[in-house]
């Protein structure tokens, strides 16, 4: 294989299995460190990645007559992606670019040479792909990049105005309405999870800020109002996020920096569950302390069994157990089955499994007098998440627990368009609904997060019938012609 700008790959041999064996060289053409080599096993493009990685490493320089060698996928892995890393993106982030790249650019352009690339094909995928605003945004962001390294000779013009792409319609449920909220917290008192998310959520947080919460974020706000009547609220400071990528990091930005306020109704009940988070503190020797910290929920599985009664020869019986197997009204194939009388069968269906969430605790220990004891494990429970859990777990219990509830299903994130909704409803301004709910733009409230439900639309009715029934109301005809005489 020819020798380009990022080295050469040559293939030394194949296995029998049918693997390929590459050797795979990168060269610097000046100063330090000349030359580096590797070996790879895999396909060419496993080796092509590899010599972009080496070249990096040695960090080449550019020769624009070699430029063609280099393709898209080689620059991405090679270069981009590391650069990416280097320049403080979250791994969030860059595995959302990654999941885009590998499924709508890679499979049309990745193999292409970077400056046999042409605007209108660039235009064309964004266009045709599933994802066109993901794709867009971080398809235009790699080349010009690669522009500003001089892989592509000119830039290229991208803006959204240019290639005028539609974006895929949204169907997300509608939020819950009052009347369904107030369902919610008393169907779900005792799913000690779920309904601490769902209190703390519904001060307008999104879900990585709520799974953020500590109890070092509690503040209470006091008042005093004319008649001097005291009145105190809590409140969460939000400064922080977690996600499952990253852990705990900064807010999405910097308008999120906010107080979140809660609600009179559910302040009682939410302290409450938070102080069920509190440290177990027990003495093991004297002076000596266990400090039992709570570190997130473990599964208990417990299967789910059903006793029917069926009717005939063994053979007979069976059969339908086979049947009731195809159809999943059974897990197991061979059910327990005892004969009670001459053709009659009782059988015991293994039907699924329950999970219990267990309370795990993870344990600290302290030597000291039981005053320093319980400071401690004060100052250690304030640095703690309230809801120590990951994203995709409250996504299963809230599911769980809203099916088992009877209630109707909103994803947990809807909570926040919830908050926005209630906000309008109540005629609080929207800037200061956008400002409570760190938004950069009161507009980004009426284009993602305002909700209608069917309060909203017998609300509207009502107003509208109102003014139909109004006697005062103006009434008339429009004419085309008016003779003014």
């Amino acid at each position: 294989m020819p020798k380009g700008k990022l080295g050469s790959v040559r293939l030394v041999s194949t296995e029998p299995d049918g693997t390929c064996v590459w050797r795979v060289k990168a060269e610097k053409r000046a100063g330090g460190r000349r030359s580096i080599t590797r070996t790879i096993r895999g396909t060419e493009r496993d080796a092509r990645i590899l010599a972009a990685e080496l070249a990096k490493e040695l960090d080449s320089s550019v020769d624009p007559d070699c430029m063609p060698q280099v393709t898209l996928e080689e620059y991405y892995y090679g270069m981009y992606r590391p650069w990416m890393e280097d320049s403080g993106c979250t791994r969030e982030h860059i595995r959302n670019v990654d999941a885009n790249f590998e499924k709508h650019i890679a499979p049309r352009h990745g193999s292409r040479a970077l400056d046999s690339l042409t605007e209108e094909e660039v235009r064309v995928l964004i266009k045709e792909s599933s994802a066109a605003r993901n794709t867009h945004r971080y398809y235009r962001a790699i080349l010009n990049k690669a522009y500003e390294d001089r892989y592509i000779p000119r830039k290229f013009d991208l803006r959204k105005s240019e290639i005028n792409y539609k974006k895929a319609p949204r169907r997300k449920p509608a939020p819950w309405s009052v009347g369904e909220f107030r369902d919610a917290i008393e169907k779900l008192r005792g799913s000690e999870l779920v309904e601490t998310y769902m209190l703390i959520a519904s001060c307008g947080l999104r879900v990585e800020e709520a799974l953020a919460i500590s109890p070092s974020k509690m503040v209470a706000l006091e008042t005093t109002t004319s008649e001097g009547e005291t009145k105190r609220l809590l409140a969460f400071e939000i400064d922080s996020a977690y996600t499952d990528v990253d852990g705990m990091k900064t807010t999405k930005t910097p308008e999120s920096t906010r107080t979140a306020t809660v609600a009179p109704l559910v302040q009682p009940r939410l302290i409450e569950l938070i102080d069920q988070t509190r440290p177990i503190l027990e003495e093991e020797a004297p002076g000596v302390w266990s400090i039992r910290l709570f570190d997130g929920y473990s599964r208990a599985r417990h299967p789910r069994y059903e006793t029917r009664l069926l009717k005939g020869t063994r053979s007979e019986v069976d059969g339908q157990i086979a049947r009731m197997y195809e159809t999943g009204q059974t897990k197991a194939r061979w059910p327990q089955l005892e004969k009670i009388a001459d053709g009659t069968y009782v059988v015991r269906l293994l039907c699924g499994y329950d999970d219990e969430p267990i309370k795990r605790y993870d344990e600290v220990i302290y030597a000291g007098s039981a005053d320093e004891a319980r400071a401690e494990a004060e100052r250690l429970w304030r640095c703690r998440r309230i809801m120590p859990c990951s994203h995709s777990y409250l996504n299963q219990r809230w599911k769980r627990e809203l099916e088992n509830a009877g209630l109707r299903y909103v994803p947990p994130s809807s909570l926040r368009s919830m908050s926005e909704t209630f906000s309008a409803r109540a005629g609080i301004a929207d800037g200061v609904t956008s400002k409570l709910h760190g938004h950069t733009t009161y507009v980004t409230d009426y284009n993602n997060y305002l909700g209608i439900g069917l309060d909203d639309h017998v609300a509207a009715v009502e107003k509208i019938n109102a003014l139909l029934t109004d006697p005062q109301a103006a009434s008339g005809t429009r004419k085309a012609d008016i003779d003014w005489g």
